[in-house]
């Protein structure tokens, strides 16, 4: 009996997706249900759930899921036991994640800090070197100001009694890049000049919660940094929400896991190629599921320079909102260890879009007539 036979003798409705490999089944999931989000392979006896991370072969489907022991399993295949039985898969496939709670600055802290902010603002109106620098990456003048966006002169520390701090709070020259969440700064970081190692810096006391920039979509995309949020939300916040998380490796806190509850698509444009980037997609999948989809930018690294590279920020996010399931799978299998460039797979989709779409239009306008 092979993995797809022990499978289907559970009940399990699969039908034949793909010749590749083998063969290729799709079903929903034994475990978590779904359409199509479960895949078999019986030619070399392996299964996987692209939303709960299920996985294994036929000995660890019938411990995980008849709940047999390892020696019985063995009995029931016919096959020999190993020496020393394997751990079981689905006993540590998912890490328990609780989001963390974040609170903001004290109260002292966020007077300064709106002090420097609303100084920082004026110094960015006269700097029209930063502002065209922002202008090529998609961030207007008017959107600058939307979010208080500034420009600091020169490094200096600060007294840091003024910021209720113990200590002297350095500023560094650059872009000053706030975090205002109800009219409170909660965090101001400074993006250095080209050359400056590392580029971003906190000012000391910043909170290091998630950016949230919420349209009350259903849908929201996931970036690294603030700029390419505020990027994306000058070409598509008015239909879709966008969360900054800092880095490749961060974790939502409690809102923006309350967003990521109530969305039904959820595109992940994070960086796959950096240090933690593919252990950070497995675990967005684990924990939301198939709503999760691969989506980096068609061209650079980010969606700033993506807009510099002449991308269409906005129908770049409309195609990964509307490509279908078998699609987005076959661009996380290209795409995620290397094989096909996310600019080639994306520009694909794209093309596709576009014709799949006036295909539809013709279709509908078909049997209108």
């Amino acid at each position: 009996m092979n993995i797809l036979d022990l499978i289907k003798a559970d009940g399990w409705p699969g039908k034949k997706a793909a010749s590749t490999n083998g063969g290729e089944w799709s079903g929903p999931c034994p475990w978590c249900g779904g359409d199509d989000r479960f895949r078999v392979w019986p030619e070399t006896c392996r299964y996987w759930c692209r939303g709960c991370g299920q996985k294994g072969d036929a000995i660890q489907y019938l411990r995980d899921k008849r709940g047999m022991k390892y020696l019985e399993a063995c009995s029931f295949l016919d096959v020999e036991p190993r020496l020393s039985a394997p751990p079981s898969i689905g006993a540590t496939r998912k890490p328990t994640y609780e989001p963390r709670i974040t609170t903001a600055p004290p109260e002292t802290w966020m007077k300064r800090a709106g002090e420097f902010i609303t100084h920082a603002e004026h110094e960015l109106e006269t700097n029209q070197t930063a502002l065209e620098w922002l202008q090529r990456r998609g961030i207007s003048p008017d959107t600058a100001k939307r979010f208080h966006l500034g420009w600091s002169w020169s490094d200096h520390h600060d007294p840091g009694e003024l910021w209720g701090m113990a200590e002297a709070v350095r500023i560094h020259e650059g872009l000053t890049i706030p975090y205002v969440v109800n009219n409170l700064p909660v965090r101001i970081r400074i993006r250095r000049h080209e050359w400056a190692d590392p580029r971003y810096i906190l000012i000391k006391g910043s909170d290091t919660r998630p950016m949230i920039l919420s349209s009350e979509s259903p849908a929201a995309v996931l970036v690294e940094s603030e700029l390419d949020a505020i990027t994306l939300w000058a070409a598509a916040g008015d239909f879709i929400s966008i969360v900054a998380l800092g880095n490749v490796s961060a974790r939502p806190d409690v809102y923006a896991h309350r967003l990521m509850e109530r969305c039904r698509v959820i595109l992940n444009a994070l960086d796959a190629d950096e240090a933690g980037g593919k252990a950070s997609w497995n675990g967005w999948i684990q924990n939301y599921g198939d709503r999760v989809r691969r989506w980096p930018v068609p061209g650079g690294k980010d969606p700033g320079e993506a807009y510099q590279a002449g991308i269409d920020l906005k129908a770049w996010i409309l195609a990964g909102l509307l490509i279908d399931e078998n699609e987005q799978e076959r661009f996380a299998i290209m795409t995620i260890d290397g094989e096909q460039s996310a600019a080639d797979a994306i520009k694909y989709i794209l093309t596709k879009g576009e014709n799949h779409g006036s295909k539809k239009e013709q279709a509908d306008g078909s049997r209108r007539g």
